[in-house]
């Protein structure tokens, strides 16, 4: 009769942690694109968990651990909990979770729910068993005032384009642009190398001191050689600055990359003659950036070439591309599938540091 006893006791401990705490064949799609996680999203108590250390790196932020209280710090909110507690504190204000956080296997699972109170966009589709998570522009404590930066006059600028410019594109489009970023107070930049000596020469007075001397980018790892395309990782690696001469020098982690042309940058809304010396350093960094992620996960832009690009002036700068990749299903391998994206390069400016992140958001 014990033996019976202790059968059903184990048997009924044994239903209810494979009941409260199983693995769930919910899928996570971030920006619209099927997210790989490490480890499966868990359901418990009708509530679908995510591991802190995963959600963190989806939404480019940091968790960290004091005597037990984790600290998640996303688009500049701070949110401390701890596992098997109910309550939780944001930005100085008490929350409750509707169900505490808890560890397994190590690994610390928090009610995905979390997103929402943070802003974000989070659906659930329960008859598809997919979640959607879209990713908002990142949050920078600091603003970037371009009353701040130096400019300098430039024999090439937005009153005297160069021809190069001038045979790639149209003067009806350029002037468009133009005009488009004195409304919308954003940047605009091109190729141009005509005050390479100047800019290196500023460039290199700014990169051993903060907050240039403390850079990091980073991004989504895509798998675009099978269609549908999947993200199967986001990772941030240390970047930093040299040169050859005049040439700019970037690594990005291990990889070096040489980049012998400068971006031109002008804000049209003060000046269009004078170059942004502050703003080319950022504009020719975020290109180097896009084409290293482009070349590295195999994405093309061919037909949405343009000779010029635009920044926005806000507290986050943001750039845009269109891109787009070629890819064979699995069980089909003599068609191809396009996929088409618009890539985002965003640089913040956490306190003493630069923080540069590629997304891609699937159209």
């Amino acid at each position: 009769m014990k033996n019976l006893v202790k059968m059903l006791v184990f048997f009924f401990i044994f239903l209810s942690t494979t009941t409260l705490q199983a693995s769930t064949t919910y899928s996570l799609k971030v920006n619209n694109i099927l997210y790989n996680l490490e480890s499966p999203l868990i359901q418990k108590n009708d509530m679908l968990y995510i591991t802190a250390d995963e959600l963190a790196e989806i939404t480019f932020g940091t968790l960290t651990e004091h005597k037990g209280t984790y600290t998640l710090s996303v688009q500049g909110k701070d949110v401390l909990f701890a596992p098997n507690k109910l309550s939780f504190n944001l930005e100085g204000k008490s929350y409750t979770f509707s169900v505490s956080p808890f560890i397994l296997d190590d690994k610390l699972y928090i009610p995905i729910e979390l997103l929402s109170s943070l802003g974000y966009s989070l659906k659930t589709n329960s008859n598809t068993q997919e979640i959607f998570l879209n990713i908002p522009t990142p949050y920078s404590r600091n603003m970037d005032d371009p009353q701040e930066h130096r400019f300098i006059d430039s024999f090439y600028n937005l009153e005297r384009l160069p021809a190069h410019l001038l045979n790639l594109s149209s003067e009806e489009v350029l002037q468009s642009a133009i005009t488009s970023a004195v409304s919308s107070k954003q940047y605009i930049s091109f190729l141009d190398n005509t005050n390479k000596a100047k800019l290196a020469d500023f460039i290199r007075t700014r990169v051993t001191y903060s907050p240039y001397n403390n850079m990091k980018v980073s991004f989504r790892v895509i798998n675009t050689h099978t269609y549908p395309n999947t993200f199967t990782d986001t990772i941030t690696l240390p970047l930093k600055v040299s040169f050859s001469g005049d040439n700019l020098i970037l690594y990005i982690g291990d990889t070096r990359i040489n980049s012998p042309m400068y971006w031109a940058t002008f804000y049209p809304s003060k000046t269009l003659t004078q170059m942004d010396l502050h703003k080319s350093f950022d504009a020719t960094l975020m290109r180097a950036l896009y084409e290293y992620y482009r070349n590295t996960y195999g994405l093309k832009d061919d037909k949405y070439f343009q000779p010029f690009t635009l920044i926005s002036s806000d507290r986050t700068n943001e750039m845009v591309h269109d891109a787009y990749s070629l890819s064979f299903k699995s069980d089909d391998s003599l068609t191809e599938y396009e996929s088409t994206y618009t890539v985002r390069v965003n640089r913040i400016h956490p306190s003493g540091s630069i923080h540069y992140i590629i997304d891609l958001l699937a159209e």
